[in-house]
């Protein structure tokens, strides 16, 4: 019987951008996996509070990903099951963790705990994850990233305020080959914002602490979309990785005496 093919869709993005979503049977058999990086866009752009300057650096996004850290453990263990998922603070541990690409400019993305933003279009990424896995001893690497971004729809007396949230999923294995690479984009609305309260503002504060909620439920819409996708692949095996540090079984001379 021959492999099933690895599945692969066209998804339109914002604009005229398209990316690949990739999913491969092979994600099914994957005995334990290494979260590298859970990371986020720092700021998601608050629109219309008084006082002024929350337009840029918010940091909402920061405080999304540091809220998130149970919610994505979750997540990945729900996929791949529990004592299965090396959490990023026992990845930051391998020597290769600082070989893998690094978004640029860092300061446009979250710095919770260190853990590093993630390249995650670099065509160095993949050999750099599963040159990690492999010192790891897993059998793949997991980046998340999240982009958090708000806009305005308008209509005769009323604005709305929607969050997005691009959320890209990147699994590498041990050889470097891309297991799966998707993006789930859910967004929720904000609030009506009436023309009065156009003219005079938010209160940034309330404006900062909702953004902030929808940030995490937004992740948790896109976590649920993944989800789905994951569960909807045919059975695949076990992965036949060859372990690292576990000592390979006596062969039959070797358990002879000697003479």
């Amino acid at each position: 019987m021959k492999t099933p093919r690895s599945l692969s869709v066209i998804v339109l993005l914002l604009g005229n951008c398209v990316t690949p979503t990739t999913l491969r049977p092979e994600l099914q058999g994957l005995a334990t996996v290494a979260v590298v990086s859970i990371h986020g866009s720092h700021d998601v752009g608050i629109v219309n509070t008084t006082p002024g300057g929350f337009a840029v650096g918010d940091g909402v996004g920061e405080q999304a990903i540091e809220l998130m850290q149970g919610d994505t453990a979750t997540f990945v263990e729900g996929l791949f099951g529990q004592g299965h998922v090396l959490l990023p603070a026992t990845a930051m541990t391998s020597k290769k963790y600082d070989q893998v690409p690094e978004a640029l400019p860092p300061e446009d993305w979250s710095q919770v705990d260190r853990i590093l933003a993630v390249d995650v279009a670099n065509e160095r990424t993949p050999a750099a994850l599963a040159a990690l896995a492999r010192d790891l001893d897993v059998d793949a690497s997991v980046v998340i990233r999240h982009e958090w971004w708000m806009t305005q729809e308008r209509y005769e007396l009323v604005r709305m305020v929607y969050l997005y949230d691009r959320c890209t999923i990147l699994v590498v294995d041990r050889d470097g080959t891309v297991l799966w690479r998707q993006v789930a984009m859910p967004r929720l609305p904000a609030r009506a914002l009436w023309g009065v309260q156009l003219q005079f503002g938010l209160n940034g504060a309330d404006s900062v602490s909702e953004a902030r909620t929808l940030a995490r439920e937004t992740a948790r819409l896109a976590y649920a979309e993944l989800t789905q996708a994951f569960k909807a692949l045919p059975p695949s095996p076990p992965s036949a990785a060859v372990r690292t540090r576990t000592p390979p079984p006596l062969l039959d001379s070797d358990a002879l005496p000697s003479p």
